[in-house]
């Protein structure tokens, strides 16, 4: 109680905690085989990461899976750019030699 007023100072309110994520189980049963996926091109990704984020939303696959996958598909990405770009200098290459 405060002397001056005669009243309890004021409790301060507790900050309420982000709600924890929920964990999905771990699986009892062994994990269906799936087939292999072939990406060939950024669209062949695009569609791949898609059908993945659409598992990870109906709780069929964990986001932390889900992050590895991307991170790979990123590396592929870039390879695939990286190979794009080759094909074209050398195509380059060749058109420039033959004018010559």
């Amino acid at each position: 109680m405060s002397a001056s007023n005669g009243t309890s100072p004021p409790q301060r309110r507790r900050r309420r905690s982000a709600p924890q994520a929920e964990l999905l189980p771990e699986p009892t049963r062994k994990p269906q085989k799936r087939p292999r996926v072939f990406l060939r091109n950024a669209q062949d990704v695009r569609r791949f990461l898609g059908r993945l984020a659409n598992e990870v939303y109906m709780g069929e696959l964990r986001c932390k899976r889900l992050n590895s996958i991307t991170a790979a598909c990123n590396i592929i990405l870039r390879s695939l750019e990286v190979g794009d770009l080759t094909e074209r200098v050398k195509k380059l290459e060749e058109q420039s030699n033959a004018k010559s």
